[in-house]
């Protein structure tokens, strides 16, 4: 499930099968905007417990005592996907008894003569489309007396006097006659009958809308078709002593629906890669065969023609995060005639040509105040900053209040004065916090090498990276950002003495600076970068301060610089191939919780991005 897992009741990360989506890692959030998780809080119950009680008749809703179902409850959060977890207490027949932990169902009463008195219950969530595939199992502790056992889902407007499958917006494989019920009292013959000891497991396949049933672990066969809508899984009984009990993920599932998964996973990606671009924008269009040798030229410039604009936006990319060497070498690839042919249409050859513009004395320029930054040597960070760009020494001297438009909530922004601003401050804490390493490390005998840190400026805009110590250059000298490591001091630091009472004196300038600022955000993050001199091992703070001395800080400080730079320059703080990759993770989420159960396995980070710590291979 991608970088990201579904989360039961108790916080356990879901097996594959409870609900298993390469988007609801991504995704949906449940699938959060800068990802991926897609959680499933305690349902709400009558009961005040945390987990259901055994049900008496005393205790049952008069809406229950009719077989009626209960009203559906209010969605609490749009950003929540909730996955079944347990049968639920207040949406089931009044005749069954339900365990406190939700899982076992059993019929006590006696014998009833129709159909019309069996008695159903449903689960706490819908199964949702957003997981692509979902799987339960159900073993059947005792069959009673007949055997009238009926295994399936149904949506909640389902009354529940009767077994799943005999209502419209129900469906059911029953044990005593191994039949299907498809909305109808009619069944047809599906599969073996089943008893005592037998585990039943049914599955909704979302990206084909059928269902399945297995066998102990044995796949049966496709039982039901056109599966939409928000439907439970449910249960019906309706002789006495029968007794089951629900799996919804807290136990292996006997039948192998990992691999299950993965073929399908396969099987919509080959069909996303077959489509034709030209049938997504207009599947109706009808076009006479051409001659055989013409229609293989068409299909060669039609290859072209949608080669050129993707190294337009790889090269874009290269340039912006500062890839210079491998940037001239796709730039010579497509002047030695990769990109433009002699029938390449004028805009078309003017949108590649804008981006082999190469400002490369800008792009070392960066290239340089990123290195320094996440080599912790702020000094040279800010040397090359006061040189190169002048605008960021005006913006220093401004407190930014009269451009608080040009700043986002946490205040960074948009290029503008008060976004150089604070990276100026920000710059300056950073400062103040690799002083008082580099104290610590000189008390501890602790200071080595600094090491470059790989910072987080990948295509993804959301990751976990894990971490891994060192740098990678290509053959020219970039330098390739991708994940965080440990903070390692820089021994530049010590130039100027490294020492504690050098860092209480640089300190004492920050607030003679910014202490009579007004700006809250300020305030807050000039506390937590001076907090730190009250521990003796600043690595050990906590709160806000923890954050400074987190991996990924400098990482994160290196990401903003670069992107006010670029945007003081009027250029965009993202590539348009970031962009699209973005616009894409959107789209394919939204997709998802419309119902799209395709969507569930467009997983673009995992496919295009090959995991948490690697970047998108150009």
């Amino acid at each position: 499930m991608g970088a990201d897992a579904i989360t039961k009741p108790d916080g356990r990360a879901a097996t594959l099968g409870n609900a298993i989506t390469s988007t609801c890692a991504s995704q949906p959030s449940g699938v959060d905007s800068n990802a991926t998780e897609v959680s499933s809080p305690e349902p709400t119950t009558r009961s005040s417990s945390a987990s259901l009680s055994i049900v008496s008749d005393s205790d049952i809703d008069p809406r229950e005592a009719r077989g009626t179902p209960t009203p559906e409850p209010r969605n609490e959060s749009s950003d929540v996907i909730r996955v079944p977890s347990r049968w639920n207490a207040s949406d089931k027949h009044h005749a069954l008894v339900l365990s406190p932990d939700g899982r076992e169902v059993r019929y006590p009463s006696p014998t009833h003569s129709t159909d019309k008195e069996a008695a159903a219950i449903r689960a706490n969530h819908p199964m949702p489309a957003a997981c692509g595939v979902y799987y339960f199992e159900v073993q059947i502790i005792e069959k009673g007396t007949q055997g009238h056992i009926g295994i399936g889902f149904s949506s909640r407007q389902v009354g529940l006097n009767r077994l799943p499958g005999w209502e419209p917006m129900s469906w059911g494989y029953h044990g005593d006659d191994g039949n299907s019920f498809a909305g109808q009292s009619d069944g047809t013959p599906y599969g073996p009958v089943f008893g005592t000891g037998d585990i039943i497991g049914c599955g909704v396949d979302f990206t084909e809308g059928t269902a399945f049933y297995t066998k102990n672990g044995e796949f049966l066969k496709k039982a039901f078709r056109n599966i939409k809508g928000d439907l439970y899984p449910s249960v019906g009984l309706r002789t006495p002593k029968e007794r089951v009990l629900a799996n919804f993920g807290q136990d292996p599932f006997r039948f192998d629906v990992a691999t299950y998964v993965m073929q399908r996973r396969d099987r919509v990606w080959r069909e996303i890669q077959r489509t034709p671009l030209d049938e997504v924008q207009n599947p109706k269009r009808i076009v006479r065969a051409p001659p055989e040798k013409a229609t293989i030229d068409v299909a060669e410039r039609e290859a072209d023609a949608l080669r050129r604009p993707f190294k337009a936006l790889v090269l874009a990319y290269l340039t912006h995060h500062g890839y210079s060497g491998t940037a001239r070498a796709l730039r010579a690839s497509i002047a030695a005639g990769g990109g433009a042919g002699e029938d390449t249409p004028m805009d078309e050859e003017r949108q590649v040509e804008s981006a082999l513009v190469l400002d490369e004395d800008d792009t070392a320029a960066r290239q340089r105040i990123v290195r320094a930054v996440t080599m912790g040597d702020i000094d040279s960070a800010l040397a090359e900053i006061e040189n190169r760009y002048p605008a960021f020494v005006a913006a220093d001297r401004d407190d930014g209040t009269d451009d608080e438009d040009g700043m986002d909530e946490d205040g960074g922004g948009n290029g503008g004065t008060a976004a150089m601003g604070m990276v100026m401050f920000r710059l300056r804490c950073r400062k103040l916090v690799e002083m008082l390493l580099a104290a610590e490390g000189d008390e501890l005998g602790e200071a080595e090498p600094g090491t470059p840190t790989k910072s987080s400026l990948a295509l993804k805009g959301k990751g976990k990276g894990k971490g891994r110590a060192g740098s990678e250059a290509d053959a020219d000298g970039d330098v390739h950002m991708i994940s965080t490591s440990p903070l390692v001091l820089n021994p530049t630091i010590t130039s100027t003495p490294g020492s504690l009472a050098a860092a209480l004196e640089y300190g004492q300038f920050l607030h003679q600076k910014y202490g009579h600022d007004t700006r809250p955000h300020v305030q807050t993050e000039l506390r937590a970068a001076s907090g730190l001199v009250a521990y003796s091992d600043p690595r050990t703070a906590t709160g806000h301060a923890r954050e400074l001395v987190s991996p990924g800080a400098r990482a994160k400080l290196a990401d903003e610089v670069n992107r006010v730079v670029l945007s003081s320059q009027g250029r965009p703080e993202h590539t348009a191939l970031e962009s699209v990759y973005r616009q894409t993770v959107v789209v394919t989420e939204v997709l998802a919780r419309e119902g799209v159960g395709q969507a569930a396995f467009a997983d673009v980070e995992r496919e295009f991005l090959g995991g948490d710590d690697k970047l998108l291979e150009l």
